[in-house]
């Protein structure tokens, strides 16, 4: 980076510096103000859904069913909101759009 900062010397470079560092600089503030907002919901999830049991029933029979199935309690690494930094990945992710609803 300090390299191509030496570029700036020459006019047809320096202009396209000149409006990266502008730009660069305008986009600082939405960037925080998006890094404020993802913690604040990372943080929110993070309380509502790190209880301790939060499956307390372990089975369950649809209608018309003799079998019942067996629902896999969540642990540490299926539950994202489990810790503060996966907490943060999940709503990165949900920002993203880079998550599957039914996969």
């Amino acid at each position: 980076m300090k390299f191509l900062l030496f570029f700036r010397v020459f006019e047809s470079f320096g202009v396209y510096f000149a409006i990266i560092i502008s730009v660069a600089k305008q986009i600082v503030y939405f960037l925080l103000v998006l890094l404020i907002i993802l913690i604040s919901f990372a943080h929110a999830f993070y309380i509502l859904l790190s209880s301790d049991d939060p499956w307390k029933i372990t089975t369950y029979n649809r209608e018309n069913d003799t079998n019942p199935s067996i629902v896999e309690a969540p642990d540490e690494n299926t539950d994202m909101f489990k810790d503060y930094g996966t907490a943060l990945f999940a709503m990165y992710l949900f920002l993203t759009g880079m998550f599957k609803i039914l996969s």
